[in-house]
């Protein structure tokens, strides 16, 4: 038994179908890292740095690295490389956790804030995207989401 339930929409999907968003995906992702990687470089950053940057701007609150650790895959000395370096740049701070002074949570900047502001400026105008309206955009973002659940299919 591989856990889906008779009648579910995993066990209607076409297999032809899910190729084709599949191949539409991959040219997607294509265009939107070169539009988006020409914008990051522009402002000094890599491709992982800006993406920490985006997630610390989309999280509710700031986390503590250990959730950056988990977010990324991989090991605690690379993430916290990482964070000294958006450090340095001002682009982070990091801050004792008021409930637990023995976690420290990882704060975007106001400059970081500019830095996303401005990239994400520039790429728009660039991106595949573009072609979309406001509810559009809103109604992929929450499909995309929907997709990377890692609980969605259990």
């Amino acid at each position: 038994m591989d856990g889906r339930r008779s009648g579910s929409r995993a066990d209607q999907r076409d297999p032809h179908l899910v190729g084709q968003v599949a191949a539409l995906l991959f040219e997607v992702v294509d265009r939107s890292r070169r539009v988006y990687g020409e914008a990051v470089v522009d402002e000094g950053l890599t491709e992982l740095q800006w993406l920490v940057l985006r997630r610390l701007r989309d999280e509710s609150e700031a986390p503590p690295i250990g959730h950056l650790v988990d977010w990324l895959n991989t090991e605690p000395p690379t993430v916290t490389a990482l964070v000294d370096r958006l450090q340095a740049r001002g682009l982070v701070d990091r801050r004792p956790d008021p409930r637990d002074r023995r976690l420290r949570r990882i704060h975007l900047t106001d400059a970081a804030r500019d830095v996303l502001a401005k990239i994400d400026a520039k790429a728009s105008a660039q991106s595949p995207c573009r072609v979309l309206g406001a509810d559009e955009l809103a109604t992929l973002r929450d499909i995309l989401a929907r997709m990377l659940d890692r609980d969605a299919d259990q």
